[in-house]
């Protein structure tokens, strides 16, 4: 006896998604897909480095002080984008430096 079994399609998973209360958690994993997608674009076009520190990325562990971090040349709360001309790739040292950075009070 032969068995078919249904591969389950995106809108399956929405539907199943949408039954079962929980219609936030396919644009989340969309969302989370996108960002995967953006990261490994931009290793490709920086080669691998953190584009502050030249050092070399990881993509895992995701805790790594290396770990390859998607971050916004001009600040989403300064006006900037998500358009992909505003994107680069740092390591997570320095987002975490950059962040105390862009927080810390400039004298006028």
């Amino acid at each position: 006896m032969t068995r078919f079994y249904r591969i389950k399609t995106l809108a399956d998973k929405r539907r199943t998604a949408n039954s079962e209360g929980r219609q936030g958690e396919h644009a989340d994993y969309r969302q989370r897909q996108e960002h995967d997608w953006w990261r490994k674009q931009l290793i490709r076009k920086h080669g691998g480095r953190c584009t502050r520190c030249n050092e070399p990325i990881v993509l895992s562990p995701e805790d790594s002080p290396r770990y390859a971090v998607v971050s916004h040349l001009l600040p989403l709360s300064a006006g900037g984008t998500d358009d992909a001309s505003n994107l680069t790739l740092v390591c997570r040292a320095c987002e975490r430096r950059k962040t105390r950075e862009d927080a810390a009070p400039t004298d006028p």
